[in-house]
């Protein structure tokens, strides 16, 4: 049986493989956002820098992941910078034992995807056309995803020149302006 004690030798070990160590440091002096249910919903957080989206977005994480391991439930969660995650995909166009279609696996197929700082690169045609995938595959198939962004859905669709991203993510995400830390 699983238990809080259990939860705490894991913690530990797994945060490491989720998160940056700047955000496992941050987290440890956190008290993370319980969940009453069995899943975390999908949630575009947007705010000016600084007011804690990231950190309050990785708690509920966290708390989601101790939540699966204490009912014995599996959780196959990604939690990645919008950056990484250009850089992650970008990587299997010149990397040899890489392909295109098992790095965007993880991103399509994770039962949790979590986009920190969303659209902070600049929207390429490239860039807009993963993203269109990415959260239209998500969209489709109902899987929990999660943004953070330093820009509210109508600025985006300004910075975008396009609604069809902004629109699936006001239909599948719960909209939050985060005010402050």
């Amino acid at each position: 049986m699983r238990t809080e004690e259990s939860w705490n030798h894991w913690e530990d070990k797994k945060l490491k493989t989720y998160f940056p160590p700047r955000i496992v440091k941050e987290l440890k002096e956190y008290n993370y956002i319980p969940i009453k249910e069995s899943k975390i919903e999908s949630l575009f957080i947007y705010g000016n820098v600084e007011t804690g989206k990231t950190l309050y977005i990785a708690s509920l994480l966290v708390s989601q992941l101790k939540y699966d391991f204490l009912n014995s439930k599996e959780t196959n969660a990604v939690f990645v910078s919008f950056p990484d995650m250009l850089a992650d995909i970008r990587s299997s166009y010149y990397v040899k034992d890489k392909n295109e279609t098992e790095v965007l696996k993880k991103y399509l197929e994770s039962t949790i995807l979590v986009i920190d700082d969303f659209l902070t690169s600049r929207p390429t045609d490239w860039v807009i056309d993963i993203l269109y995938f990415i959260i239209n595959t998500r969209y489709e198939n109902m899987l929990v995803t999660c943004i953070t962004s330093n820009n509210s859905l109508e600025e985006l669709e300004e910075l975008l020149q396009d609604q069809r991203i902004t629109r699936r993510i006001n239909r599948m995400c719960k909209i939050i302006e985060k005010q402050n830390f």
